[in-house]
C-alpha cells in the first residue's frame, strides 16, 4: 500500500475518533457551562454563613426533596424577559403573567386554569416548570447551592436534560422560578429567562 493511500485511510479515521472523544468527553472540560455568556442576569453571590442558618445544606442528592417541599403562591404577577438565541441572532419577548385562583393571564390573553397542574400553568405561561427537576435522576443533577441575586435568596440547580444543560434560579421568598438558562453541551446558551419585575 502506498504512503498516500495510507494517509487517506488514517486521516479520516483519526478525525472520526477525535470527534467521538470530544462528543463523550466530560462537558466541564469543553468550556465552563456556568459562564453567563449572554444577557447578564444579576451576579450570583454565595450565601453568607449567617443567612444559611435554618436552611438545609443543598447537595445534588437532596435538592429534589427541597424543591418538592416549596409551596407556590396561589396568585402572583410577574413580568419576564424571554430570549431565544441561535447562530446568527436572538429574539426577545416580554411575557407578563398574572395568576389568580381561576384565571391565568399571559400578555392580556385570559386562560381558564380549572383542573390544571402547576406544570401545565407554567407551560401556558411560556416559562419552564421547575418541577421538571424532580423528573430527572440524581445522576443528572450537576450542582445545587444557595445564591443571592441582587440580595434575593435563590436555590440554584443545574441539571442535564434532553440535549441541554438547564440552570434554574428558584426564589426562596416567592417559591417561583425567576431566572433560567438552557445551554447546549458545548456551553452555548439557547434560552434565557430573566425576571423583570
Amino acid at each position: 500500500m502506498s504512503r498516500n493511500t495510507l494517509l487517506w485511510i488514517i486521516l479520516p479515521v483519526t478525525g472520526i475518533v477525535a470527534f467521538i472523544v470530544w462528543l463523550f468527553w466530560p462537558i466541564e472540560t469543553r468550556g465552563d457551562p456556568n459562564i453567563l455568556n449572554v444577557r447578564p442576569i444579576p451576579s450570583a453571590e454565595p450565601f453568607e454563613d449567617a443567612a444559611l442558618e435554618g436552611l438545609v445544606k443543598l447537595t445534588p442528592q437532596n435538592v429534589q426533596d427541597v424543591i418538592a417541599s416549596i409551596s407556590r403562591p396561589e396568585s402572583y404577577l410577574r413580568t419576564y424577559e424571554v430570549i431565544l438565541y441561535w447562530n446568527d441572532g436572538s429574539r426577545t419577548e416580554t411575557v407578563s403573567v398574572t395568576l389568580s385562583e381561576t384565571t391565568l393571564t399571559v400578555n392580556d390573553e385570559q386562560i381558564d386554569i380549572a383542573g390544571k397542574t402547576v406544570s401545565e400553568i407554567d407551560l401556558l405561561s411560556r416559562i419552564p416548570a421547575y418541577e421538571s427537576v424532580l423528573d430527572v435522576s440524581v445522576d443528572e443533577i450537576r450542582s445545587a447551592d444557595y445564591v443571592t441575586l441582587d440580595g434575593v435568596p435563590y436555590i440554584r440547580v443545574r441539571f442535564n436534560g434532553l440535549m441541554y444543560v438547564h440552570e434554574y434560579f428558584i426564589s426562596i421568598e416567592s417559591g417561583l422560578l425567576e431566572h433560567a438558562l438552557k445551554r447546549l453541551p458545548s456551553g452555548e446558551t439557547v434560552y434565557q429567562m430573566i425576571l423583570v419585575r
